[in-house]
């Protein structure tokens, strides 16, 4: 996703945290290989709404993933936790 590029993936654990499908990327279901071989005819296909879900997986990336995101995130339950303590 933070390369830009299209993202079709199995719709499993931390893959479905990260992707939403049909808006930053295609999820399909572990082993089904024609679901999977048609999310890849789709992205290759469906160059308007391929490049949207490029645009909104790296900026989601960018807002959610990065590591200055996810660094404020982790900082920001550390303060909680500690509260007037620190």
């Amino acid at each position: 996703m933070a390369a830009g590029v299209p993202v079709v993936a199995s719709d499993i654990g931390g893959t479905r945290e990260a992707v939403e499908h049909e808006h930053t990327g295609l999820l399909v279901a572990p082993g089904d290989v024609n679901a999977l071989a048609a999310a890849i005819r789709r992205t290759l296909s469906e160059t308007v709404a391929t490049c949207a879900r490029v645009v909104a997986a790296r900026d989601r990336v960018a807002r959610e993933l990065s590591a200055p995101a996810i660094a404020a995130r982790v900082t920001a339950i550390y303060d909680a936790l500690l509260g007037d303590h620190a």
